[in-house]
């Protein structure tokens, strides 16, 4: 786009979505047009505090009131835990224009819960509220874990974390200012070799792989790294091999502030090497990304060199900001402070904190573990001159999301289906239920371990009582055939208590169960000094009456021997 299309869309009220290739000046574009107008009440935030500082900003989970993780949808009811309340809500209420920047590391359930809240205050307003969303997509994505992605799915989010992959994102109808001049770079091929990376384009690998040496040049240069551990090792071994005594550089801290944003210790030696963060605003001594050695380390300032030139450094401050409504005002509002050097060991840094930066000249370890790592990494130098790789690229190196580049292909438009995931939800439930309900029925009919034990026994004795009760009744039978016959009668007594033993020995279980049934609790001791004596007597009956059972049985035994 042209420069007066891209002031025409600003000055429009509709919605943008700023992108473009590294180093084309989208932050610059965004203060330009706040600084145009001063009238307009803007939050400005980014999904980390890093990025929000850059533009002094808040953190979206700060403006928005975002829970971690965002899966659910934000509750505005009176008086529930965790809703947003309308006061919550008044800085968004009296807000024109929301400036979201780094879009790329706002993850969907973080930007779908941000829109919803805003949709929300819109409504409260009367009015649509401006929303300005800046990245590329091509960059630093957000960060999913492998733990989340399930709950992702579950939720009807899609895996790839990216925002533009919402229904809120579309429901926004954003329109796309790509910015295509690069200001950082002025070499055309290097810049269209750069592109071809972020496209997804790795034809040009073999032009990379001109810069790789065995032997790079660190004095001037600063080394990215795709991860913390490999900087901080780097920038130890180095403070290490410097000669002087350490210092310890202590961050001073007002108010509300938020961690990880600035060092809160800075270890320096004096003769070591450092990298400026920050602009010299005030005097314009240095800038972000300068390079300068320490010469010496006063009370309340540090003296750099800078290219021959001794700077005496002092401690900058970073405001943290917040938004408030009083009475009919709207106010930005500085709620903490940090005060730091705005400088950090000038050897390595992450592919993350370099993030915005611009380096003259940078070795770059290729060893990356997420999309648009890399192609950060490359041009975040000047010029090809500037460029020392340690290893050969190769294409797994240059990662470019699948989903980004369908993104990129249908014209920064992404095919979400969001009330179709909604019918399957409700489908799912359903048959769950159903097949829960199945469930219970055949579970009725097919008992458990447990349950099935308690039944056979049951049925056990049942079946042992039908016998013995069957085995009485063939004994009466008998005896009373026996009595009308001239047999005598003491041989049918001996034969029922041969079966009356017989029953016993096979149903063990009835005399325990007799015996475990409980009896009544009698409060007297009287009552309980009878049944210990009237126990004793049913034991001695018993004995008496198993010897005599034997005595029978043994005779019995020798008649039919006889027999």
């Amino acid at each position: 786009m042209t420069e007066s299309q891209i002031k025409k869309a600003f000055a429009n009220n509709r919605n943008i979505f700023l992108t473009g290739a590294a180093g084309t000046g989208k932050t610059y574009y965004l203060n330009q047009y706040m600084a145009e107008n001063p009238d307009l009440n803007f939050i400005v935030c980014a999904p980390t505090g890093l990025a929000a500082l850059n533009l002094g900003g808040d953190t979206m989970h700060k403006v928005f009131h975002i829970p971690v993780p965002a899966f659910e949808s934000p509750s505005f009811a009176k008086g529930k835990k965790g809703a947003i309340t309308q006061s919550m809500l008044k800085p968004l209420i009296e807000a024109d224009v929301i400036i979201i920047d780094e879009i790329s590391m706002a993850r969907n359930d973080t930007f779908s819960f941000a829109i919803k809240v805003i949709r929300k205050a819109e409504r409260l307003k009367g009015k649509k509220i401006r929303i300005i969303v800046c990245g590329d997509f091509s960059q630093l994505p957000p960060v999913v874990k492998k733990t989340d992605e399930k709950l992702m799915k579950k939720a009807g989010f899609d895996v790839s974390g990216f925002a533009f992959t919402t229904s809120e994102w579309k429901s926004c109808n954003f329109k796309v200012i790509e910015l295509s001049e690069v200001k950082r770079q002025k070499d055309t091929d290097f810049i269209n070799e750069l592109n071809k990376v972020r496209i997804g384009d790795y034809s040009n690998i073999e032009y990379f792989n001109q810069f790789v040496t065995e032997t790079p040049d660190y004095d001037d240069a600063i080394c990215i790294c795709g991860t913390n551990a490999e900087a901080d090792k780097i920038n130890q071994d180095y403070l290490d091999s410097v000669d002087g005594y350490m210092a310890v550089l202590r961050a001073e801290k007002e108010g509300r502030c938020s961690m990880g944003i600035i060092d809160d210790m800075i270890i320096v030696k004096v003769g070591c090497r450092v990298i400026f963060t920050s602009n010299d605003n005030i005097r314009g001594k240095f800038k972000n990304g300068t390079f300068g050695r320490i010469v010496a380390i006063k009370d309340d300032c540090v003296a750099v060199d800078i290219d021959g030139k001794v700077v005496d450094v002092y401690k900058m401050d970073y405001s943290m900001y917040s938004y408030s409504v009083t009475g009919n005002t709207f106010t930005k509002k500085e709620v903490g402070k940090i005060r730091q050097y705005p400088f950090k060991i000038g050897k390595a840094i992450t592919i993350h904190k370099s993030q915005g930066q611009t380096f003259e000249k940078a070795v770059i370890s290729p060893k990356v573990f997420a999309a648009g790592q890399l192609y950060v990494a490359l041009s975040r130098v000047t010029s090809p001159d500037g460029l020392q790789l340690t290893e050969p690229l190769s294409a797994d190196m240059l990662i470019l999301n699948e989903v980004v580049e369908e993104f990129y292909r249908n014209g920064y438009k992404f095919d979400v289906k969001p009330a179709k995931k909604a019918k399957v939800t409700v489908k799912t439930v359903k048959k769950s239920t159903s097949k829960a309900k199945k469930k219970t029925t055949t579970t009725a009919k097919k008992p458990t371990k447990k349950t099935a034990t308690k039944s056979a026994a049951k049925t056990t004795k049942k079946t042992a009582a039908k016998k013995s009760s069957g085995l009485k009744t063939k004994s009466k039978t008998a005896s009373t055939s026996k009595s009308k016959s001239t047999a005598p009668k003491k041989s049918t007594t001996k034969k029922t208590t041969t079966a009356k033993k017989s029953v016993t020995k096979k149903t063990p279980s009835t005399k325990r169960s007799t015996v475990k049934k409980p009896s009544k609790t009698v409060s007297t001791k009287k009552t309980t000094s009878a049944r210990k004596t009237t126990s004793k007597r049913q034991i001695k009956a018993t004995t008496k009456v198993s010897s005599t059972k034997r005595a029978t049985a043994k005779k019995v035994a020798s008649k039919s021997k006889t027999k």
